[in-house]
Formats: C-alpha cells, sequence, structure tokens
C-alpha cells in the first residue's frame, strides 16, 4: 500500500510494479533457498513483561505477512485474532501462553537482551511448546526488528539474509521434538 501511494503521488505506478515485484520475487528465493520453512506454522508476539500480555501479531501485520511470504502459516490459533480495539495486535494475557502450543516457530522482538532474558525465565512462557524445543527466534537487534517490522522494500532486502537463516534454524529444531 506504501509503495502504490508514494507511486501514484509520484505519477510512477510502473517503478512500483516492477518494486513489488522484486520484492516478491526476494521473498519467494527465501522460501526456496530454505525449504525447511514450508508448511511450518509460526506465531509472532511481543511478550510484554510490564503489563503481562502478549501482543499477538495478526495477518496483515508486515511482520506476519513477510514471514508467510517466506512459505511458513500463521498458526491456527493465531488465525481467527484481529487487532484489539485501537491497536495493532490481539493482546493475549500471559495465562493463555498455552493458545501458541500448535506454533511449530514462535517469534518475537524484545528491546534489550535483558528484557529477552527475563522474559525467557517465566515459567509461562518457557513452558509453550516452540520455545521448549528451540524453534524460537527471539530478535533483539534494533536495526533487524525495524528491517522485519516496517516491509519497505531496503528493509526487506537486508533483513531477509539475517531473518530467514533463523526462521529455518527454528524450523530444523522444531522437527527435532521436544527438549532439544
Amino acid at each position: 500500500t506504501q509503495i502504490d501511494l508514494v507511486a501514484a503521488a509520484l505519477g510512477q505506478r510502473e517503478q512500483a510494479a516492477a518494486l513489488k515485484a522484486q520484492i516478491r520475487g526476494a521473498l519467494a528465493q527465501a522460501s526456496r533457498d530454505h525449504p525447511v520453512l514450508a508448511g511450518k506454522t509460526f506465531a509472532y508476539v511481543r511478550a510484554d513483561l510490564g503489563s503481562g500480555n502478549f501482543a499477538a501479531y495478526v495477518a496483515g501485520d508486515p511482520r506476519v505477512d513477510t514471514i508467510a511470504a517466506m512459505g511458513l502459516k500463521l498458526a491456527p490459533s493465531m488465525q481467527g485474532l484481529h487487532a484489539s480495539a485501537g491497536h495493532f495486535a490481539h493482546y493475549l494475557g500471559f495465562e493463555h501462553a498455552d493458545a501458541l502450543g500448535d506454533a511449530d516457530v514462535l517469534v518475537s522482538w524484545f528491546y534489550t537482551p535483558q528484557e529477552r532474558d527475563r522474559t525467557a525465565a517465566l515459567p509461562l512462557f518457557a513452558a509453550i511448546p516452540a520455545v521448549k524445543r528451540g524453534a524460537y527466534v527471539a530478535l533483539s537487534d534494533p536495526a533487524l526488528i525495524m528491517a522485519s517490522s516496517s516491509g519497505t522494500p531496503l528493509a526487506v532486502d537486508w533483513m531477509l539474509g539475517r531473518l530467514a537463516p533463523a526462521l529455518a534454524a527454528a524450523a530444523q529444531r522444531s522437527e527435532a521434538g521436544p527438549g532439544v
């Protein structure tokens, strides 16, 4: 949508179509480069220690749409969720962490490595099957978090080489079973 709006404002719709095709091609190439991603389910959440909630990102969010374009599927438990009123994610209390049990891969982001580690130490979080299997991608690099959240052309190109291998490693661990 952003590309279309900018292209319309600049009178360059043809360039927009080429740019969108380039992005789709890069995402499809990431999927081909990492076939283990195909068909794996995922959930993308932000665990907020202060509120005791997970912000579960839903279809339509660039984070979710980018990962889905790499061949993963939004976990069934996440598919029916809609953004909470006035927000861009659906909020679940930590007590509902078991709702994330159908995700082969769990992705989350954190402001700092310390926040990531404090969250990982929470029993409800540690009990999530994807976390137990090591099929968990915990982002704490601000540049990668922003690049994977924005969905902009340059950001997608830059982050694919960093996020796709991490997702593939988590997807591989999801096949290994609990405790591996």
